[in-house]
């Protein structure tokens, strides 16, 4: 069990059984009632039907409060809204300004709609900046970051242990839905940090590239989940494309769990990471469904393994 807190990654093609295999893990946990709590971010609504219990999070119900940390709002929608320099400056410069003022998106749209451009690249910037806000401000959307509560957090510090399931695949948008992960997950990061390792928390991260992506990784998250591990939390990392991430990520996780990848970029960096012996090169792309290389802490080399389905 103490592998899990010094990071897992796990990877494979669609269909290679990589969701499965940590669905496994974490029922595993639950059949030997660690007091661990689990937290799953489900990008794909898959979780429901592999785990024998847990509590489900609806991000409609559960909405965040994005404005309660000024100081990071700025820096995770500039990375999350993929902001240029100007956009970025603009942006930092209007909620400094305006910081008391600001409680909701409407609130915040409507100061940067006012406000006094001070030459054209301003006013391209700010025009450009709204546009891309006013993704947060559309048909339901709004109620997913307007909240003055915790939300489902209140549910999750109050208990010692559990599993939780944040269905983020109720959120249709792939950007809005990487926009409240980013969020929530930055909220649970400093409520977990802050309890100093009282609790043991696992975290699992679906479709991690739109974290730690290789070419615009989230960097106030890339920070605060280099540092996690002291404070006994553990990641779960998972991605179908080891090309995509950043491969410090990759290397820093002490077990891999790698299931069937088809692209040679993939496989270039796997063995990269890895070292894999040349008969496990050529048997990677043909693996089966829910066969994989598995690599932990206290092995001499990689070793082939079957997830049991029973």
């Amino acid at each position: 069990m103490n592998n899990l807190f010094e990071h897992v990654f796990v990877t494979g093609s669609t269909g290679s059984g990589k969701t499965y295999t940590v669905s496994r893990i974490v029922n595993e946990l639950i059949a030997r009632k660690h007091s661990v709590t689990t937290i799953i971010f489900d990008w794909h609504g898959e979780y429901r039907n592999l785990l024998r219990e847990y509590d489900y999070i609806e991000p409609f119900k559960n909405s965040i409060n994005i404005f309660s940390d000024i100081d990071s709002l700025v820096d995770l929608l500039v990375d999350t809204l993929d902001l240029t320099h100007p956009q970025a400056y603009l942006l930092e410069k209007i909620v400094k300004q305006s910081n008391r003022e600001i409680s909701d998106i409407d609130t915040l749209i409507n100061i940067v709609e006012n406000y006094v451009d001070e030459s054209s690249w301003m006013r391209e910037s700010r025009l450009s900046l709204l546009r891309k806000l006013s993704l947060l401000n559309r048909s339901r959307y709004v109620e997913l970051f307007n909240s003055g509560n915790n939300g489902c957090l209140d549910r999750i510090i109050n208990r010692d242990g559990g599993v939780y399931v944040i269905d983020l695949y109720q959120i249709n948008n792939t950007l809005v839905r990487r926009i409240y992960m980013v969020f929530l997950l930055k909220k649970i990061l400093n409520l977990a940090l802050s309890n100093l390792g009282r609790v043991k928390s696992l975290i699992v991260i679906e479709e991690a590239q739109n974290i730690v992506d290789r070419e615009k990784p989230v960097k106030l998250l890339l920070s605060m989940l280099a540092e996690v591990r002291k404070f006994g939390v553990g990641l779960i990392i998972v991605s179908q494309s080891p090309f995509k991430l950043m491969e410090d990520v990759m290397i820093n996780t002490n077990t891999k769990i790698v299931h069937s990848l088809k692209s040679s970029i993939d496989l270039d960096i796997i063995n990269k990471v890895l070292y894999l012996p040349e008969e496990y090169r050529r048997i990677l792309p043909y693996l089966d469904v829910g066969e994989a290389i598995l690599y932990t802490r206290g092995f001499k080399k990689p070793v082939l393994i079957k997830v049991d389905t029973n």
